[in-house]
């Protein structure tokens, strides 16, 4: 009996093994290799592969631009179906292809549904299954709700969900890059439309959760690019509740977290050499630049964004993209100014701040503060030294409630700027090169401590926060009595020595203890400290034996008193 083929070849098959007897020529380009004397090898980038030359015989008999351009004539029911064919040609051929047929083998209902799906026939069917619902965005929420959903969710899911171990590092398929594209531009075009803007916009966590294939990883500059064309459209982001706001920043922070890949540094000097126009980081800053600069928008940012701008600073500070880091660290600034203007408002008109706002805006300064006492780059720590100070100082940090001055300067403040100073002084393995870059840092954190306490300790003893004046002050002295006591290379050192770890460690309490000597005379000043702790209240008793426990300050403590006295 004859061995019948036909029923194991699918119709792409058949339809190449007609071409076989075919003149080979007629499928060459005009500049085909004819003399014989060519390289073998050179003869493969001039020949059509087969199922090149299928494609280019069906691309000439199909009017796929028409097939998509009449979708629009057809109701509801048409589309869908339509849909529907070129989702299942996806996912029965795909999963054919990938050699896990058990995936869909209870969706495919006869043996002749079972073919081998080619990367180009793949792409192909996934644009025009994006296209069509384009020219049929009028009927986006039918579409949406009865396919598009479930092939987006499917496909993505699993391909999430893929053993990088077992699969190893693929080239990007174009199928899976038409997905991911088709998938950006639905959402472009969902904002415009109120009923679907959260829904379709929330899928983008497809993109990111889970564990993310190579294929995925290699599509950064394509996501990024639709991130921007997604977060251009102002008006359609004012429609975006919690779960769409959700979708749309996890995707913001997953392309940060790969961002300036093309920033090389110079080996001689450390300094970035800059970005590429299409790099992610760049994209993703715009993006959110744009979100925190649009009047639109400033009452309805949500909090999370934060985590997308310190991903973001994180990953350029990584790779010594300063000029970037830099920029987003003053996005930070400008979204704590946002928060901050937020409780002032809310101060204003209820009498008290909204805890929710307060706690958002102490997450935000808690990241500034995280990149202070992290970074490897001088210069972003002091950048973002100088933005926690100023917060507190400028015009709009003066207006700050006095209850919500009491909560977040000892965690934020005093927290932060102590503990930055005990890692500054703490490693003497290269104290003496760094000496003035030690001492300008050193500066700016004991500043931090002080500044703000003594910029708004009027208003907050007006205000009549006893309890809380007496708890932001109990924290700052516990922060000094750490700072301040005295080690033994500190003692009996002349002023001709050589510079040592110790001399430069007792010249940094000197500073510490001048600045702890300004708030005690400033507090006496309002009549909050006095320099009799017997007969005097809580604060100015403790005070007292606190500073007696600073051994750096012992010799000094009584002149204080004296002073206050003299007062």
């Amino acid at each position: 009996e004859k061995f019948n083929t036909s029923r194991f070849s699918s119709a792409g098959a058949q339809f190449e093994s007609q071409l076989i007897h075919e003149d080979i020529l007629m499928y060459q380009q005009i500049d085909t290799p004819i003399t014989g004397l060519e390289r073998v090898e050179d003869t493969g980038l001039h020949q059509f592969s087969p199922r090149a030359r299928v494609r280019k015989r069906l691309n000439r008999a199909c009017d796929f631009a028409g097939l998509v351009l009449e979708s629009r004539f057809m109701d509801v029911n048409g589309a869908i179906l339509l849909l529907q064919a070129l989702t299942r040609i996806i996912k029965v051929g795909k999963s054919i292809n990938r050699g896990v047929e058990n995936i869909n083998k209870s969706n495919i209902e006869h043996k002749g549904e079972e073919y081998m799906l080619s990367p180009a026939s793949e792409a192909l069917a996934e644009v025009l299954l994006c296209e069509i619902t384009l020219k049929n965005k009028d009927r986006l929420g039918v579409l949406w709700k009865t396919v598009l959903k479930d092939h987006y969710s499917e496909r993505l899911k699993h391909l999430t969900e893929i053993d990088s171990e077992q699969w190893g590092i693929v080239p990007i398929e174009p199928g899976i890059e038409k997905c991911v594209t088709g998938l950006l531009r639905l959402c472009s075009c969902a904002l415009q439309k109120e009923d679907l803007a959260n829904e379709i916009t929330s899928s983008l966590c497809l993109l990111f959760d889970g564990k993310s294939s190579s294929e995925i990883e290699e599509l950064d500059k394509h996501i990024s690019e639709g991130v921007w064309r997604i977060c251009s459209n102002v008006d359609g982001l004012m429609l975006l509740d919690s779960q769409g706001w959700m979708g749309l920043l996890g995707l913001v922070e997953w392309c940060a977290a790969r961002a300036a890949k093309s920033c090389l540094g110079d080996e001689e000097d450390g300094r970035s050499l800059g970005l590429v126009e299409d790099d992610p980081g760049l994209k993703v800053y715009r993006s959110l630049h744009l979100i925190l600069h649009a009047p639109e928008l400033k009452d309805i940012i949500p909090a999370i964004i934060t985590k997308s701008i310190a991903t973001l600073v994180q990953a350029t500070d990584k790779v010594g993209c300063s000029k970037l880091c830099l920029a987003s660290v003053d996005l930070l600034h400008l979204l704590q100014s946002i928060f901050q203007n937020k409780i002032c408002n809310s101060f204003s008109c209820n009498g008290i701040a909204d805890e929710i706002i307060v706690s958002s805006w102490q997450e935000i300064l808690d990241s500034i503060c995280y990149f202070f006492r992290n970074s490897p780059n001088l210069v972003i720590r002091l950048h973002a030294l100088s933005i926690v100070t100023d917060a507190f100082l400028d015009k709009q940090g003066s207006s700050l409630p006095p209850p919500v001055l009491c909560a977040i300067l000892p965690e934020v403040c005093i927290k932060a700027a102590i503990g930055r100073i005990s890692e500054l002084i703490k490693d003497e393995s290269d104290m003496l090169e760094r000496t003035e870059d030690i001492m300008i840092e050193f500066e700016q954190c004991v500043s931090l401590i002080f500044k703000p306490f003594l910029h708004h300790v009027k208003n907050i003893i007006n205000y009549g926060c006893a309890f809380g004046l007496k708890e932001v002050w109990e924290k700052l002295l516990l922060a000094m009595e750490q700072l301040l006591q005295e080690k033994p290379d500190e003692i009996d050192i002349s002023d001709g020595d050589k510079m040592t770890p110790g001399i430069l460690r007792k010249t940094l309490k000197e500073l510490a203890s001048e600045h702890l000597r300004n708030a005690i005379m400033v507090l006496h000043s309002h009549g909050v400290l006095m320099s009799d702790p017997v007969d005097t209240e809580n604060l100015s008793r403790d005070t007292w034996l606190v500073i007696n426990r600073m051994t750096f300050c012992v010799h000094i403590a009584k002149e204080w008193q004296q002073a206050i006295s003299s007062n």
